[in-house]
């Protein structure tokens, strides 16, 4: 099935307020974690050693998130769960959508992504369990993230200063009250450098990546949009499969970020 990109569009006009942030993002006020009330550092998972900062990321100290000097202000930080509480995908399965068992209803949103010659589709109910999709379309590297707080859904590039990252959930959230209607939402990290990113920004804030952009995947080939129109429009796509097998993830080539010799 050869797919035509203009009519893929007309029902990416459904996106709305469910797609990948556009306004223009004020950085925080540098933080006074004295005046914080905050369980992330009360609780230890936020700590200090030898002038460096991190987070928790597990029972592993290698786990740990390094943020000295991150660009977020961590009296705004909300849960911490440990690195990949929600384990990130990697070589996802697929089934026709024809052929799936799951009842999706109608009204049922999904991420739909639009390869050379077919449709794939990334079904909330599923993405709330894993959160992170890294995909390759016709040789591009991306990701598909979505965030349930937030309700937020966008597909990013995974090609940064000539790398490719895997990302995933850093099992901590952020809550800015000046930004995306001070909803509560996810930080990620990549499996290369160890650098968070912020999808409310698009921007990562710690790391060897800190202050780099991140960029959307081309916009006329991705969106979001119910099973009633995917099923209409559609019915040929291959959608995720229900359940997923953690895989292993291989050889993860270290990076140290735009700046490396």
């Amino acid at each position: 099935m050869k797919v035509n990109l203009l009519y893929l569009t007309g029902i990416l006009l459904f996106i709305g307020s469910c797609e990948g942030i556009d306004e223009i993002y004020i950085p925080p006020e540098p933080e006074d974690l004295s005046a914080c009330s905050n369980r992330v550092i009360e609780s230890g998972l936020y700590y200090e050693v030898d002038d460096q900062t991190f987070l928790w990321g597990g029972q592993d100290t290698a786990t740990h998130f390094e943020i000295t000097d991150w660009t977020l202000n961590s009296c705004n930080l909300k849960k911490g769960l440990g690195r990949e509480a929600f384990y990130a995908l990697t070589d996802p399965d697929y089934e026709l959508l024809s052929e799936t068992s799951v009842n999706y209803p109608d009204t049922s949103r999904a991420v739909i992504v639009s390869f050379e010659n077919t449709v794939k589709v990334y079904p909330y109910q599923i993405l709330r369990r894993h959160e992170t999709v890294n995909e390759v379309v016709d040789g591009e590297p991306i990701a598909v993230v979505y965030c349930f707080l937030a309700d937020l859904a966008s597909v990013y590039t995974r090609e940064y200063c000539g790398r490719t990252l895997t990302f995933a959930v850093s099992g901590f959230t952020y809550q800015d009250p000046n930004a995306y209607d001070a909803k509560e939402s996810f930080i990620l990290w990549d499996r290369n450098s160890e650098s968070l990113w912020w999808p409310i920004s698009d921007k990562a804030v710690s790391g060897a990546y800190k202050d780099e952009s991140m960029v959307k995947y081309n916009r006329g080939r991705w969106g979001v949009s119910t099973f009633k129109d995917i099923r209409n429009r559609y019915p040929d796509a291959l959608v995720l499969e229900f359940i997923q097998q953690q895989k292993d993830l291989g050889p993860i080539e270290p990076t140290s970020g735009c700046n490396q010799n």
